[in-house]
């Protein structure tokens, strides 16, 4: 027997009254929870919102907005995948609220992810600003950022077209037909191992 949706509801309030227990609105984070994983957060918090019509927890994009800067400014850290992560919740935030300072703040993220991109192994974005290893994680987030702003965004030439980030992922062993892309690439030889 399938649970009614009132039931899915209640449930739905639960676990974001559970998840907003460890949220300390001084820091704008979710405490013992690390830097991605509060984008994370953030983005459940958004969505329940979107899905249920419930404002308690709306506060928490401006807190967050406002005081998570302060640990890495402009969201942004060494790790592009980390930098997805935080672009995926404003743009959350954005669709939520249509305010678009979280729209510019995704687009900025998605500027810093671009400037990732070389040719080696053919393509990609890096997993890091260090620039010594290639993975999935951070090129699906790219690539789903660029989806979903598409209308928003300028797309750097060569990015998303030709040979393009779906292009590099199939060419690369990274895209899988059956369960999108696998993750992880050797040191930088050129060569792309595959898990």
């Amino acid at each position: 027997m399938q649970p009614e949706p009132e039931q899915y509801r209640a449930w739905a309030d639960g676990a974001v009254s559970a998840l907003q227990r460890w949220y300390n609105p001084r820091t704008g984070l979710w405490k013992t929870a690390g830097w991605w994983n509060c984008a994370n957060a953030l983005t459940a918090v958004i969505q329940h919102s979107q899905r249920t019509g419930e404002r308690r927890y709306r506060y928490v994009i401006e807190t967050t907005f406002g005081q998570a800067q302060r640990v890495s400014l402009g969201f942004s850290n060494e790790y592009y995948d980390d930098d997805g992560w935080w672009a995926l919740a404003w743009i959350a935030a954005f669709d939520l609220t249509g305010e678009m300072k979280y729209l510019d703040l995704s687009r900025k993220l998605f500027a810093g992810m671009a400037a990732g991109w070389d040719d080696v192994c053919g393509g990609g974005l890096w997993w890091t600003r260090e620039r010594r290893y290639k993975n999935a994680i951070p090129n699906e987030l790219f690539l789903l950022i660029a989806a979903a702003t598409l209308r928003d965004l300028t797309v750097p030439p060569g990015i998303i077209a030709e040979p393009g980030e779906w292009l590099w992922g199939s060419k690369t062993g990274h895209r899988r037909l059956t369960c999108g892309f696998s993750c992880g690439s050797g040191p930088v030889t050129g060569r792309i191992a595959s898990l």
